[in-house]
């Protein structure tokens, strides 16, 4: 019977997710994640490099790229398309019918997890099959192996994911981990887990330099990954990388170890499951609020119920029953006429009350770990100032810019906002400016050392930085109606191009001089217009919506 209620728990959360826009969402990104697994030879990036070699693409080769990229950067992301589960629960109320029922908290957790896991199998499963694609399109081997292509993922990426998926359920039922600092402390979770352990790339890596040492004659060892720019190649691996030659990989030889370390993985998912179940609350929390709503309206029920019957009571009759309402004479009623002229815009007291509403809940410790970052940017030398602090600075407020453009909808105002008098040129601008005065605030101690040193190229490129991040947010924001997506992206691209140092995405200008011979500049201010535009318009769509 539990087994029963178990499945139909998960199967129900599954067809909900698949049906969604969601899937076709994340549909898409596993073909476009796939391409950057295979890349072309022309392409600006590698995803492993062994001394200048790459296996032939053919079903070995790809299988284990794609395996093991995905135990990574899939892992990575597809948390964040998962996660919500048990809040749309909440939101459409079937978490207090749930909490109604028989359904014990194991068996929902776990009916949760299990929906879960399904879906990151599945995205797991697309990426096996638009990589097998892929393998037809670049045409260097076009015999599909199914084993070879499938095995590295469904051995080495699967008990990622479903870790991944225990994590997810676990965050949601930690009260303090639901919204978006448990979205920012996951990135760093996972990267720093990443690289502490590395068990899955190493394994992988040693099949590949030992199946190159047989075939190339004087291979010297080594390698390297994840996801290697060519541009960036001197200063990863300390030489050029224009060009890879080609060699058989005979596939991956597969150890009764690594089965065990998988095996692991799944046991520590359960384990996170079972401390899901620890925190969760049986929507105790959702039942006490409709609890005081529900005894609200009953109270005001009962006041309208005694009040209304004897204010439209004129006569009684001999029983006691009120005259019909259609007898009863209703007075004249006359509102005040607005004036006419509207009055006038004040643009600092709106600009005032964005700011307070964006800031709005910050608890005291925030804003001294941002003074501190702005005392220690003008005390620390310019370099240490450049390559750590900057970072550091503008990560700090990344749950504030992304409320930008969702605050409305997250809060429910959105009619209110939207009905007001000029809300596209007065009250997006607005919200936009005030994410430009906290993003140039926090960032104010890196500015001012830049010019006292004389930086101008760093000073340029904290500009373009500021100009960019409140317009990627509030693009984001309107777009999508969710603070999640520029949590997201402004992470991804915060860890690839400032904290790996490709400078083509490095908006902050970590490398100033080089950022501003390349363009970068350019690029990321016609970025920011860019984005500015499809804010407008989807704010457009919204009031003609």
């Amino acid at each position: 019977m539990k087994a029963r209620i178990l499945y139909q728990l998960a199967k129900a959360d599954f067809l909900e997710r698949v049906r969604g826009y969601g899937f076709l969402i994340i549909l898409g990104l596993a073909i476009v994640v796939a391409f950057f697994f295979v890349p072309t030879e022309d392409s600006s990036w590698v995803p492993i490099d062994l001394d200048g070699y790459r296996g032939v693409y053919d079903s070995a080769w790809i299988g284990a790229v794609v395996g093991l990229m995905s135990s990574l950067y899939v892992a990575l992301f597809s948390f964040y398309a998962i996660k919500g589960s048990l809040s749309r629960d909440v939101d459409t109320g079937v978490g207090q019918i749930i909490a109604s029922t028989l359904i014990s908290k194991r068996l929902y957790i776990l009916g949760k997890w299990l929906s879960n896991f399904a879906v990151l199998f599945v995205l797991v499963i697309l990426v096996v099959v638009a990589a097998g694609v892929l393998q037809l399109v670049r045409g260097e081997d076009m015999t599909i192996d199914v084993w070879q292509l499938a095995a590295p993922s469904l051995i080495i990426a699967v008990p990622t994911m479903g870790l991944v998926a225990a994590l997810a359920v676990l965050f949601e039922t930690i009260r303090s981990l639901r919204g978006g600092l448990g979205n920012v402390i996951y990135f760093f979770f996972f990267m720093f887990a990443i690289f502490t352990t590395g068990l899955a790339a190493s394994f992988v890596l040693q099949n590949m330099e030992r199946s190159a040492a047989e075939s190339i004659p004087g291979f010297s060892g080594g390698s390297s990954c994840c996801m290697i720019i060519k541009s960036q190649a001197m200063d990863i691996l300390g030489r050029e990388l224009d060009k890879q030659d080609t060699f058989r990989f005979s596939g991956m030889d597969w150890e009764a170890k690594i089965f065990l370390i998988r095996l692991i993985y799944m046991g520590v998912a359960l384990g996170v499951v079972y401390l899901a179940v620890r925190f969760f609350d049986r929507f105790e929390g959702s039942e006490r609020g409709s609890s005081r709503i529900t005894l609200f309206f009953e109270s005001l029920r009962r006041r309208l119920n005694s009040i209304i019957p004897g204010r439209l009571r004129r006569d009684s009759t001999p029983y006691g029953d009120p005259e019909p309402l259609s007898d009863l004479s209703v007075g004249r009623l006359q509102l005040t006429p607005l004036g006419s002229r509207s009055t006038g815009f004040r643009f600092a007291g709106l600009l005032v009350a964005e700011l307070r509403l964006m800031l709005k809940g910050l608890q005291w410790w925030w804003y001294l770990v941002a003074a501190g970052l702005i005392v220690a940017s003008l005390l620390v030398p310019l370099e240490n100032v450049q390559s750590a602090l900057l970072p550091a600075v503008w990560v700090w407020p990344v749950l504030i810019w992304s409320s930008m453009g969702v605050r409305e909808v997250q809060n429910r105002t959105d009619q209110l906002i939207f009905s007001a008098s000029h809300p596209l040129t007065r009250q997006l601008p607005v919200t936009w400016l005030s994410g430009l005065i906290l993003t140039a605030l926090v960032g104010s101690g890196v500015l001012l050392r830049l010019l006292i040193d004389g930086n101008a190229d760093g000073a340029v490129m904290w500009a373009v930085g500021a100009l960019f991040i409140p317009s990627l947010a509030l693009a984001l924001g309107v777009l999508s109606g969710s603070s999640k997506v520029f949590q997201i992206v402004y992470l991804a691209l915060w860890y690839i191009g400032p904290m790996q140092g490709v400078t083509r995405f490095d908006f902050m200008g970590l490398e100033p001089e080089e950022a501003v011979a390349e363009g970068v500049p350019l690029i990321f201010v016609g970025a920011a217009v860019i984005l500015l535009v499809l804010a407008v318009a989807g704010r457009t769509r919204q009031l003609r919506n």
